[in-house]
Parts: C-alpha cells; structure tokens; sequence
C-alpha cells in the first residue's frame, strides 16, 4: 500500500512508520526509499528532494506561531506534527513553494517533496 493511502503519523518516529507515516515519511514510501533508521531518511529526502534541504529561514505558515523554519523539510516536519495539518494542506505548500526552488536551479529528481503524490493517488 502507498504511503500515501495510510493514516498520518505524528511525532519525531513516524518518518520511520510503516503503518502510521508523517507527511514525509509517506513520501518517502510512495517512492520506496522509507528506511527503518531515522537517519537513512533524512539521507532519502536530501537525495530525493535536495532542493527541500535548502536554507531559508522564514516565519510559520500559522498565525500566532513563533516558529521559524531553516528549511522545507522542517517546516514539513513542523506542520505535520505541531499544526497537524493534512498531507494535501503540506502539498499544496509545497507546490506553492516547489516552482520557486527550482527555478532557483536547486530541484531534484525525484517527485514533489512529501506528499504532493498523494494528489495522483486518489
């Protein structure tokens, strides 16, 4: 089953959940690169998705939030399990955010970073 398809996990080991994964870690299943060590994750997302390590430091999405996130993936990791937003609320923040990494000259090779499969799979 597609990580996407699975309940949302929540909570530092759900990236390594293989019933109950994070945004990312759903992602990370959809493209068969979810690892049972949390740090061979963190290495998945980098190579599949470099453009998603890259700095930035910017406010949380949330009002009334004092969170500032260095990068995409910990802002996913942030809206995930602090703001329990939904896997298709963090897609489309990363679409919105997606375009403009890459024109950067940072992208990937893989598919959007954490979630936007889940568009494709329903």
């Amino acid at each position: 089953m597609n990580g996407m398809m699975r309940p949302q996990g929540f909570g530092s080991l759900s990236i390594m959940s293989p019933t109950e994964p994070c945004a990312l870690g759903g992602a990370l299943q959809s493209i068969g690169k979810q690892s049972t060590h949390r740090i061979a994750n963190y290495i998945e997302i980098a190579v599949a998705w470099p453009w998603s390590n890259h700095p930035i430091l910017k406010d949380c999405l949330v009002a009334d939030c004092d969170y500032i996130y260095a990068d995409a993936t910990t802002n996913i990791f942030h809206l995930n399990d602090a703001h329990h937003w939904t896997r298709e609320q963090i897609a489309d923040w990363v679409a919105s955010i997606e375009s403009q990494e890459e024109q950067a000259g940072i992208s990937g090779k893989g598919p959007r970073v954490a979630v936007l499969e889940e568009k494709v799979c329903r």
